[in-house]
């Protein structure tokens, strides 16, 4: 990692080192206890065992209440570590005090949830009956979804900044990096999310739920907006607006827009880049498994209708000159149609 472990993620790691270095050790040693094996590796006398074994299993419902004890003291120290929302007010008191501490990002998010899986799997291995995990369970399932709408939303305010990064410098098909950045983004953003949708044994598929769907689905057709608005504040920069200081030599030359005096310079470039990001919206929309259509219509719809405008204002401006050059002839010497002969 680039910077310092957040302390959220640290506090969590070792919470792990405490509830796996000590909880099974106590958890074997009940079990010894229960079956009289304890007993007889000290040489207890057989009705001494069985009297030992019996009072065990009188206190089972008092071992089992310290488990679940720990379990959930682990979950609502977690809770409030990275999901304070879901606790009461009382229990804030108690678990939370993390209010000045940045948000996590995804990838720190999902280390997270590797770490609370980590201590899943080695209760489980106990044999730990699965309604004393359970709330570690919906811990995770919250952690998961918590970690795919923060990733959509940070993914979201990268694409904002995609406007800032354009340079104008052209394949030789005539389009900019702009989509293939835009689309590195997205695939970035579901390699990310490999780990954390996973769907691991005991889990639930969030992308079988239904209020995660309609979440999901709305975020990514969210993203796929800010990208269309990207290129719709880039349609409308002048000349004077763009920053040609990094572009290479032949790129900024006047001699590159010679033929174009308009403020509308870089239009055809424009139109090859948004007809290439039909397609981008369509390879990405193929690689998401929630409500993949309704992602794809509301996507390549709103370029189609940017481009058509766009195309509508370039046809304007490439035939204004047109028409100011033969405005002239035809109204010089006062020319009225009506004053010609019917052709015969």
């Amino acid at each position: 990692w680039r910077y310092e472990t957040p302390q959220q993620v640290q506090f969590v790691e070792k919470l792990s080192d405490v509830v796996i270095g000590q909880l099974p050790n106590f958890w074997k040693l009940w079990i010894s206890y229960v079956n009289g094996s304890l007993f007889s590796e000290t040489g207890e006398k057989s009705g001494q065992v069985e009297k030992s074994k019996k009072n065990a299993r009188q206190r089972q419902n008092d071992f089992k209440k310290m488990i679940e004890e720990v379990t959930h003291r682990l979950v609502k120290l977690v809770r409030g570590a990275l999901l304070p929302s879901t606790l009461t007010e009382l229990e804030l008191r108690l678990y939370g005090g993390w209010e000045s501490k940045t948000e996590l990002t995804g990838p720190w998010l999902t280390q997270v949830i590797h770490t609370v899986r980590i201590i899943f799997e080695a209760l489980v291995a106990l044999e730990i009956p699965n309604d004393l995990l359970q709330v570690i369970q919906d811990l995770l399932l919250e952690l998961r979804h918590h970690c795919l709408l923060v990733t959509l939303h940070h993914t979201a305010e990268d694409i904002k900044r995609l406007a800032e990064k354009e340079d104008w410098v052209v394949d030789n098909e005539g389009i900019t990096s702009l989509p293939a950045q835009f689309e590195q983004c997205m695939v970035q953003m579901l390699q990310s999310l490999k780990e954390p949708m996973e769907t691991k044994p005991g889990e639930v598929n969030i992308l079988q739920l239904d209020q995660a769907q309609d979440q999901v689905s709305e975020l990514c057709v969210d993203i796929m907006r800010v990208f269309v608005n990207c290129l719709e504040q880039l349609s409308a920069k002048t000349n004077g607006d763009i920053d040609t200081s990094h572009i290479s030599l032949d790129l900024a030359s006047p001699d590159l827009f010679s033929g174009i005096q308009e403020d509308f310079c870089a239009t055809p470039v424009r139109r090859s880049e948004f007809s290439q990001s039909e397609t981008t919206f369509l390879n990405l929309t193929q690689s998401t498994s929630v409500s993949h259509y309704r992602i794809a219509n509301v996507s390549v719809h709103a370029v189609k209708e940017l481009d058509e405008s766009l195309f509508d204002a370039y046809i304007e401006r490439k035939s204004d000159p047109i028409v100011g050059s033969l405005e002239p002839g035809i109204y010089a010497g006062y020319f009225d149609w009506r004053d010609c002969s019917t052709p015969t």
